[in-house]
């Protein structure tokens, strides 16, 4: 784990790159990618700026990439049907955890830091809970126990925290983006008490030790950080979509139909 917190490597990477002389922009959302005779020519922002270039990579998700910055005049339809069937199922949602106690988990003796808290810990993680959740993602619903995926980060980082209090970060996979009934701002609070009902099966303890939780939910991803459907992945994560055929066999070697604009991200292999 990065000292810090995972925003350290981002950290790192801006600091490596603006010394070879690149130029950084945030808060500029991409309004469109300019294409002029089939070649990707430049990028115009939500401000109206615009920014030249011979090469634009695009590290948004295929269906955000070619469905909203792309002008729908530049691309042919039969490659735009292929794209809007991409299945980006498969949604995420975390749950960042204050606690003034380390989880006992059912099994370990003794509530001092050891190799269960330093790790990447998969709890309920059987093939049964797997399939289960993939089902109720299915059906639009939540499923009736969660495999849950804890990581408690400043066990080996103490910057991250006051003494005697730790960072715990749960991690859901399989979820709807649209939900049967309801909506995720609707239903978040009640989704975070699911979770953490699962997560007090293997360690009772922390019903009584969680001082706060943020909660981040699939809608909550795709809103604030522009990821379609929630999907960290950027593509689902099936054979379908695998290999040569990520995202699409089309898209597979980052080029795309547009000469000059290419793929890169979680939505392309590997």
């Amino acid at each position: 784990f990065p000292k810090g917190g995972m925003g350290a490597i981002t950290v790192a990477l801006e600091r490596g790159a603006r010394e070879f002389g690149v130029d950084i922009l945030t808060d500029a959302p991409v309004e469109e990618i300019l294409v002029s005779r089939g070649k990707a020519t430049g990028i115009k922002l939500r401000d109206s700026r615009t920014f030249s270039s011979k090469v634009v990579m695009s590290n948004a998700d295929p269906k955000r990439t070619f469905m909203s910055m792309v002008p729908a005049s530049e691309i042919k339809s039969e490659f735009r049907n292929k794209v809007t069937r991409i299945d980006t199922r498969g949604s995420m949602a975390r749950l960042h955890l204050l606690i003034d106690e380390l989880p006992q988990y059912i099994g370990f003796e003794g509530s001092q830091a050891g190799p269960q808290h330093r790790g990447h810990a998969i709890l309920g993680g059987s093939e049964e809970r797997f399939e289960n959740a993939y089902t109720a993602m299915l059906r639009g619903e939540f499923p009736e126990h969660f495999p849950i995926e804890a990581i408690i980060q400043s066990v080996t980082d103490e910057t991250l925290t006051e003494p005697g209090k730790h960072a715990m970060t749960l991690g859901v996979q399989n979820l709807p983006f649209e939900l049967a009934e309801g909506d995720w701002d609707s239903r978040k609070e009640e989704f975070q008490t699911k979770v953490l009902k699962s997560l007090f099966k293997f360690s009772p303890n922390l019903r009584d030790h969680i001082l706060g939780c943020h909660t981040i939910t699939p809608l909550d991803l795709q809103r604030t950080y522009g990821i379609t459907g929630g999907n960290i992945f950027h593509v689902a994560m099936n054979v379908e979509h695998m290999f040569n055929n990520r995202p699409l066999p089309e898209l597979s070697d980052y080029r795309s139909p547009i000469k000059g604009l290419y793929l890169c991200g979680a939505g392309t292999h590997p």
